[in-house]
């Protein structure tokens, strides 16, 4: 038995904060089986989440100040070996991505940040991966900064570098 009902807000993925809007059996691709379905908070997506995922529901943390918001312009830049192969390079930004831990997803996006620069210098892009992983953090924060500030998806980066004034709703 889940300990999660509807009505409750969980996070769910890289899906953001979601309300759970009912509990019914649904068959697809010929099989039946039980399901939540989520409303995500911030748009009008429907998920479809199998009961016994449930486990990958992450209860939403408090809401951060604006001084924690920017003390997190101060976080040290996640360590990536941009020499990995892009197996491993995925794997570690997910397993950034399932602690759920701002501090580390700010440091994260801080190391793509940086990493875009330095190619930049040489008229190189980001790999595919790694601007995925930076759309992740960015959706990420934009989901913990929303409940405290008043922003746009696009306004976190220059938030966390500074060239933004974070302003409360």
């Amino acid at each position: 038995m889940s300990k999660y009902g509807i009505g409750d807000k969980v996070k769910y993925g890289v899906y953001g904060e979601c309300e759970i809007v009912d509990r019914r059996e649904e068959t697809i691709g010929g099989k039946t089986r039980e399901f939540f379905i989520l409303s995500q908070i911030k748009s009008t997506s429907t998920i479809f989440v199998p009961v016994e995922k449930a486990s990958n529901f992450r209860d939403i943390k408090n809401a951060l100040t604006v001084d924690e918001i920017k003390a997190l312009r101060f976080t040290k830049r996640n360590e990536i070996d941009w020499n990995a192969d892009d197996k491993l390079r995925s794997e570690r930004f997910r397993e950034v991505f399932d602690r759920d831990v701002t501090d580390e997803i700010a440091a994260t996006l801080f190391a793509l940040i940086e990493r875009q620069s330095e190619l930049k210098v040489l008229k190189k892009k980001l790999r595919a991966i790694e601007t995925n992983a930076m759309k992740a953090c960015e959706k990420i924060l934009f989901d913990e900064f929303s409940r405290t500030l008043d922003l746009r998806p696009e306004d976190v980066t220059p938030i966390l570098t500074g060239e933004l004034e974070p302003v409360l709703k």
